[in-house]
């Protein structure tokens, strides 16, 4: 049995028919006159690079007044961009497929109108919302020095395969803690990968990158992506240095053979860091060991410029005899002399 609704459409159709023998339902319903409008139900949806949107309700102007609560549609719909932003017209709708809005009636839409294959321009409201990116953030180093570079790398992972549809370099923050950008460098873009060069500072350094706000497609992170890079300090040099300095205060010409020495005080590096200990103090050790090692030349030479081999291997004047004769000879005539004094004297005395 046919409800009102059948039965008043019924009487349309064959009104129609009785119009025209020709009906073409479909060439109708894509093309609506003068101030008719398709109305169009999509799906608002996060930006993901393509210009498609689902089409969930349709309604159609030149349906059959009775037929206009319950015809519907589903389709694709296609934007004029693939840009975040709201829409209020499709440029085109396809894959279009009848249903019926009433879950209760058992009409088949295909029986009473032609399903155009392309609908264009069909009026809508729908929004496209910024992604949330999916920042991954590298570096090219996990520890380094004070006053390294270091490369930071932020990855747009959701890129969707649409390089268009991307922020650009300066619509990236790309920020460190104990670490500065290097002077004159700036971000620079790769496709999806964002990087920077940084100078490292004396303490750990904690990179960030997030989307700023003039990007199109993608919304600023609540918390930024981050990276860490650990800065190693300087290794104890006390040991090192005082062998340094314990070497340096020697005078090489004091020994036979300093070449040791040199080479160990040589062969110190600096600045090396606290993962490289071990090696600071093995040189501390060489140094000490080649001091140790040293051997001391004869003992230095007297005023005259003589040493004691060379007297003994001067020719000899005289014999050790004859100068022992002058001695005596010497202390005889001192005692004459003495003896002859005294006899004057006393014959002074007794006039």
């Amino acid at each position: 049995m046919c409800n009102a609704k059948q039965k008043h459409r019924f009487s349309a159709m064959a009104m129609a028919l009785l119009v025209s023998v020709s009906l073409l339902p479909g060439a109708v319903l894509a093309a609506p006159g003068p101030g008719q409008k398709n109305l169009a139900t999509a799906t608002s949806r996060p930006y993901n690079g393509t210009k498609t949107v689902e089409v969930t309700d349709m309604y159609f102007a030149l349906a059959e007044d009775v037929d206009y609560e319950d015809f519907s549609a589903t389709a694709t719909g296609t934007l004029a961009s693939a840009n975040a932003g709201r829409y209020t017209v499709l440029e085109e709708m396809t894959n279009i497929s009848f249903k019926n809005r009433n879950p209760e009636s058992d009409i088949d839409w295909n029986d009473w109108y032609i399903c155009p294959e392309r609908m264009t321009n069909v009026e809508t409201d729908v929004t496209i919302t910024e992604a949330v990116p999916q920042l991954s953030l590298s570096v090219d180093v996990q520890s380094g020095k004070a006053g390294q570079e270091v490369t930071v790398t932020a990855t747009l992972v959701n890129d969707f395969d649409a390089p268009e549809g991307l922020p650009t370099a300066d619509q990236i923050s790309l920020t460190a803690q104990n670490a500065a950008l290097k002077e004159g460098s700036s971000i620079t873009q790769n496709g999806n990968a964002y990087s920077a060069v940084f100078v490292l500072d004396k303490e750990d350094a904690v990179f960030s990158a997030n989307v700023l706000d003039s990007a199109v497609n993608y919304s600023p992170l609540a918390q930024p992506a981050t990276v860490s890079v650990d800065v190693l300090k300087l290794a104890d040099y006390s040991k090192l240095e005082a062998a340094v300095a314990k070497a340096k205060a020697l005078n090489p010409e004091d020994y036979k053979d300093f070449s040791a020495v040199t080479a160990a005080l040589e062969a110190v590096v600096y600045d090396l860091d606290e993962t490289l200990q071990d090696r600071v103090d093995a040189r501390a050790a060489a140094i000490e060991n080649a001091i140790a090692g040293l051997e001391k030349k004869a003992d230095a030479a007297p005023a005259d410029g003589n040493t004691g081999a060379q007297q003994a291997d001067s020719p000899q004047t005289g014999d050790v005899s004859a100068s022992g004769l002058w001695v005596t000879l010497l202390l005889v005539s001192a005692a004459g002399g003495l003896g002859l004094t005294a006899l004057r004297v006393k014959k002074g005395l007794s006039k």
